[in-house]
Parts: structure tokens; C-alpha cells; sequence
């Protein structure tokens, strides 16, 4: 629900209004008695009152906003925690940064092909102007800017690193213009409830992607699937709505195809990704204080050899820039029109592109070798100072496959299609403490309870290591569960007093039980839904922090093949 709307109550009969709450009128008629007292029922619908969490700062128009951050003056009084209104150097505040110097990263201006290092697990911190995280990360699935079910009482309960979100703009594309959300109260980014460290805006939903959506048919717009159902979108209205909602980043609009594109129509659109992508960075570096900084697209479908040219592409148009950046010389060949033109292009990249995003994933490609082939195509040739975020694959045996291939950005929808199933994570955070080792500085006791709680992950019941393998598979099957969930909704659970996952910490584990999230879904109560999405974030991101303990102890295959053989029944039924 949108903030204003969040805040407006019908007017009680009666000649006093509240405290500190300013009528508005709607409509043409305004017909109100002396007393203060609404007359009819008509009268009634038309009043709506507006609460305002505190004192307002003068309004100030958003042309007046942009000359003060174009000139650097300081910000209006009361305005100064309104993200987005100071200018950040060097792309509006977004950086990464690797823990250690990547392995073969050559000096700039030795082209993409001799930037890249070899694909293999990174380190490394994401910073922006309201804070920073580790890499590898999970970005929090969104509904209109909000994560579904969670309010932001319930996320502050969860590990800092679960601010950080993925939006997808389409989910705003149904009735409302941009203007609804840009012309908030404070800007875009006060529109919404929660308050992220960081936001990262597509065009796609990792979920709900259209499969059915229709190629783009011309040279300025592109079909998404929106919540009023396929909808075409230009470039002009993807930029008004980056605008709007002030992300940190946006990936820039491409026409992403499902991998099973007829190739004619997938080298099309890897050519109109190409010159789209030069048009949004040109825009964004004209006008830096409205549109942020952007993710460059890398797409082709299940085409490597397509996947390979995107990611070229994107690649030389940013060492382009590095080159210009680093060279007082202009660059050469062509006349001095077509060199300015490069020269601009190049500055653009080289200030406003901060990142690369793969797409066109998890639409009908073979979940094995072809996946991995067709991440590798992408990922190769990219450089390596910038971040790399996948979005649509976030299941645990996909994040140990696009953490194994160096990308440090993966969406969290995986967590958010559990808990509308019922499912709540339930599997072991690391691998055995014999399996790893002593003498590098993790918790001795927290070790020796993820290895004892690893086996009771599998079985709600308490017998379960007497069980023989078969028996112990057949339960599971009963119980509604994978190698990675338990169905709460399975009736095995309905008196079943143990938390969601032995040894979480999450709020929901340290005061409900199974039995009792049973008992909300049977009741269809929605706090069912709360309950399971804190504890599914909680634990996937204890997860990801698990992994990134590992890269730091150099053991990062042996925690990646652990997780694979308990994950290899379920990927065989994929």
C-alpha cells in the first residue's frame, strides 16, 4: 500500500478532528457544516485525512532541487536524509570493490579479451551512500519496491545484508503514471516503506518472467509482462520510471528473449540491446541527478557465440573509455566529428556504468551443461573490477554454480517461491567440522552444532538417525519435503513443537514452532507467510555467509561439493 494511502482513514462523525490532521477535500462539492460535522455519507467518501509522520520541511520544487545539486549547495533544512539528493562522485555512490586484486586483471588499455581473468569464486564489498555489504550477495525480492510479505518492523529482524533489493519497474506499469511514485513527498525513495541500503531496478521479474511476451518490433520499445498483463515500453518511459523510483542502479532496459528464441530474432535483439545500452548511459550521463547509474545487459539467449559478442561489446565500450580516460591523446582514426563522438560515448561509460547484468536465463535452457556454458559465454569477458549480478537463477545449487563462476550479485526470489509454497528452508549452513579442519579462527561450538544439526534437518521427528536411508527417503516423501524444505502444510507437522530449521536463530524459530505455522496455514492466516519469509531470508542469507566464510578459509570447492551431493536427488528431478 502506497504511503499516502497507508495514512488516509475515513473522518468520524462529530464536530472535533484529531489532533495535528489537516482535512482535504475532494471532488466538486465541499459542503460542510459550521461544526466541523460531515453531513452525509457522500460527504464522508470525499473527505480523506492526511497524517504525517513528522513536521514537514518547506517545499522546495524539484527544478530548485536540481540547480542546488548542480551547483554542490548544501541541501534545504530537513531535506539533507533524502537519498538520491546530494550528487555522489564517480556514479552516484555505487562501488565494489574485491577483497583481493583479481588474478590477471591486465593494466587498462589492453583491451577486454586481456581484462579478463580466469571465471572462479570472489570476494568483495558492494558500497553505496547508505551503506555497504559483502559479496557474494542475495538481493531481496520485491513487490512494488517491497519486499511481499515482510514490513519493515519484521526485515530490521534480519541480517543487515538482506536491505539490500532487486526491484523490478514492471511491477509499477499498471494504471499509474511515474509521476505517482517521483512526486512523493521527499522524492521516489520516500515513497516506500522500507528504507534499503541498496536497490538495484530491472525490467524483470525473476519469478513471473513472460515466456509468451511478444519481440520487440521496432527500434524504440520492447514487451514486458506487468501486473495488467503484456505491456509495450519504451525507452523514454523505462527512464521516467528510474527516475521515479530513485533507484541506486537500474539495469539497463534490453529485448531480453526466452532462450528458445529463434536465432534470427535473438541476433536482433543482441544488436538492439547494443544500441539501447549506449542510449540509457548517454541519458544518464546527461542528466546524472534523475537518472542513476546503470548496469549494462548482456543477452543472447542460448546462443554462446551471441553471449559472447553482447558481452564483448559492453566490455570495449567501457575500456574505451578507460583508455580515453587515461590517454590525453584523442582517439584515433575517423574525422574529429566521429571522434568526439567516441570520445563522449567513452566519458559516458566510464562515469555512469557500474556493473553488468547477464539475462535471458532461466527461461527453457537445459539446467546443466548448457546453463554453465552459456553463463561462462557471459561472464568471460567481462572485466573484473565491476560487479556481476544473474538474475531468475537464485536455487541453492544454481547460487553455488553462479558463485563458483565469480558473480557477486543473485537474486533472493528463490526464497519468496518457497514461502508461497509452503516451504521453509531447512538444510545444513556448512559442511561437518571434521570435513573442514582447525586453526582458522570460526566458532568451535557453532561448528559442532551445524554438523549435529545437519542430519535432523532432513526428519521432523527425533528417531530419525535410526532410520535406515530408505526408510528416512520415504518419510521425507510423507512429509511433503525436498533435499532443502519441509512442507509445513504436510499434516506430519501438525504437532510437531520443533522450530523450522534446528539452530536457527531467526526470529520465527526462537519463538514458533512448526505445529504453529501449521495450524496459520490451515487457518489461511497471512502471518503464516511472515513467519516463513523471515526465516527463509534468515536462513539463505546465513547460507551465503557460510559460502563466503568458506572462500575466505580457500575452501569454497570442498563447501561447494558437499552442498552438490545433497542437492543431486533434487537436480536429477529437474
Amino acid at each position: 500500500m502506497a504511503p499516502e494511502r497507508a495514512f488516509e482513514r475515513a473522518a468520524p462523525r462529530g464536530p472535533q478532528l484529531p489532533v495535528g490532521v489537516a482535512p482535504k477535500w475532494t471532488g466538486a462539492r465541499r459542503a460542510r457544516s459550521d461544526s466541523g460535522e460531515v453531513r452525509n455519507d457522500n460527504d464522508r467518501r470525499r473527505l480523506r485525512l492526511h497524517f504525517f509522520r513528522r513536521p514537514r520541511a518547506a517545499p522546495v520544487c524539484r527544478a530548485r532541487r536540481r540547480a542546488m545539486v548542480a551547483s554542490g549547495s548544501p541541501p534545504p533544512p530537513g531535506l539533507a536524509d533524502i537519498p538520491g539528493l546530494v550528487r555522489a562522485p564517480n556514479g552516484g555512490g555505487v562501488s565494489w570493490t574485491p577483497d583481493e586484486d583479481p588474478s590477471g586483471l591486465a593494466p587498462a588499455g589492453s583491451g577486454p579479451a586481456a581484462r579478463a581473468p580466469p571465471l572462479g569464486p570472489r570476494l568483495g564489498t558492494l558500497r553505496t551512500p547508505r551503506g555497504s555489504f559483502p559479496t557474494p550477495a542475495l538481493l531481496t525480492y520485491t513487490r512494488r519496491g517491497e519486499p511481499a510479505f515482510l514490513t519493515p518492523d519484521v526485515l530490521a529482524l534480519l541480517p543487515a545484508t538482506a536491505l539490500a533489493f532487486q526491484t523490478s519497474l514492471v511491477h509499477f506499469m499498471d494504471h499509474l503514471p511515474p509521476s505517482h511514485v517521483g512526486d512523493c513527498p521527499g522524492g521516489g525513495r520516500a515513497y516506500f516503506g522500507c528504507r534499503p541500503a541498496f536497490v538495484l531496478a530491472s525490467a524483470r521479474d525473476p519469478i513471473s518472467f513472460d515466456l509468451n511476451a511478444k519481440p520487440s518490433n521496432d527500434a524504440r520499445s520492447t514487451f514486458v509482462g506487468t501486473p495488467v498483463g503484456v505491456k509495450k515500453i519504451t525507452l523514454d518511459e523505462y527512464a521516467a520510471w528510474a527516475e521515479a523510483t530513485q533507484p541506486d542502479a537500474f539495469v539497463a532496459l534490453a529485448d531480453e528473449l526466452p532462450c528458445a528464441a529463434p536465432a534470427k530474432k535473438l541476433a536482433a535483439s543482441v544488436e538492439r540491446a547494443t544500441e539501447w545500452l549506449v542510449e540509457q548511459v548517454e541519458r544518464s550521463a546527461r542528466e546524472p541527478e534523475k537518472i542513476p547509474p546503470v548496469f549494462a545487459s548482456v543477452q543472447g539467449g542460448a546462443d554462446e557465440r551471441l553471449r559472447r559478442r553482447s558481452a564483448e561489446t559492453a566490455a570495449r565500450l567501457l575500456s574505451r573509455g578507460e583508455r580515453a580516460e587515461s590517454s590525453e591523446d584523442q582517439p584515433p582514426g575517423g574525422d574529429d566529428a566521429s571522434a568526439r563522438e567516441r570520445e563522449r560515448v567513452a566519458a559516458a561509460f566510464r562515469a555512469r556504468v557500474v556493473g553488468f547484468s547477464v539475462g535471458g536465463l532461466g527461461t527453457e535452457e537445459a539446467p546443466g551443461a548448457q546453463r554453465e556454458a552459456l553463463l561462462r559465454a557471459s561472464l568471460e569477458p567481462l572485466p573484473a573490477r565491476l560487479p556481476r549480478h544473474v538474475a531468475g537463477l537464485g536455487a541453492p545449487q544454481e547460487a553455488l554454480r553462479l558463485m563458483a563462476l565469480g558473480v557477486d550479485l543473485i537474486d533472493a526470489s528463490f526464497c519468496h517461491a518457497c514461502t508461497r509454497q509452503n516451504l521453509a528452508l531447512c538444510f545444513p549452513l556448512d559442511e561437518p567440522e571434521e570435513a573442514r579442519g582447525d586453526g582458522d579462527g570460526v566458532s568451535t561450538k557453532k561448528r559442532r552444532r551445524d554438523a549435529e544439526d545437519a542430519p535432523k534437518t532432513l526428519l521432523s521427528d527425533k528417531d530419525a538417525s535410526e532410520k535406515d536411508e530408505k526408510d528416512a527417503s520415504d518419510a521425507l516423501l510423507l512429509a511433503g519435503a525436498t533435499p532443502f524444505a519441509i512442507n509445513l502444510l504436510a499434516t506430519a507437522h501438525a504437532r510437531d513443537r520443533a522450530p523450522f530449521a534446528p539452530g536457527c536463530e531467526c526470529f520465527s524459530c526462537a519463538n514458533h514452532s512448526r505445529a504453529y505455522a501449521h495450524h496459520l496455514l490451515q487457518c489461511h492466516e497471512m502471518t503464516a507467510q511472515v513467519l516463513i519469509d523471515a526465516h527463509n531470508l534468515h536462513h539463505y542469507h546465513a547460507w551465503f555467509e557460510a559460502a563466503r566464510r568458506a572462500m575466505r578459509e580457500k575452501r569454497f570447492e570442498r563447501f561447494a561439493e558437499f552442498h552438490r551431493a545433497r542437492f543431486a536427488e533434487e537436480e536429477d528431478r529437474e
